[in-house]
């Protein structure tokens, strides 16, 4: 059963789900089962990102840095993409189970050593987690100014 639903939630990935046979076979062993609770913090912006997750079932919320809510993601989804791929890369929001969360975790060690081999498909990713990574700094410096323009209000209204 694992196998069968850790294939499915590569195959619903955008950026993995051409990823010939062979290298699936190779990355659906590696994926490792974790399970969080309600309010547990499984990606905390800042820190060095060595991994991806694949939401198996379950929701989180992310958050930039300074707390702006970014989205929700739910059965299916997928964060931490540029822990794949940059290494010594910092997590640039954080990710906090709503309810309780399974998920399947991909080490970059793991997903390094078979994309290696399919240079084509690893720029396609990289360039994908550039365009999310940009609109996540995006939302942060717009967070940014809306708490200064309040801070500022309420100290003039003082």
């Amino acid at each position: 059963m694992t196998i069968y639903v850790c294939m499915n939630l590569i195959k619903k990935v955008p950026i993995l789900k051409d990823l010939p046979p062979s290298v699936n076979a190779h990355i659906v062993p590696s994926l490792r089962q974790e399970v969080f609770l309600p309010n547990d913090i499984i990606v905390k912006a800042g820190t060095t990102g060595d991994c991806m997750y694949f939401i198996h079932c379950g929701t989180v919320a992310v958050y930039t840095p300074t707390g702006k809510e970014i989205c929700h993601l739910q059965d299916g989804g997928y964060f931490g993409e540029m822990g794949l791929i940059a290494k010594d890369c910092k997590r640039i929001a954080n990710v906090v189970a709503i309810e309780t969360t399974e998920v399947y975790r991909l080490d970059r060690k793991y997903f390094n050593s078979y994309m290696r081999t399919l240079p084509d498909l690893y720029k396609k990713l990289e360039r994908i987690a550039d365009r999310r990574r940009e609109n996540t700094l995006v939302m942060e410096e717009i967070h940014r100014k809306h708490i200064l323009e309040k801070t500022m209000r309420m100290m003039d209204d003082r």
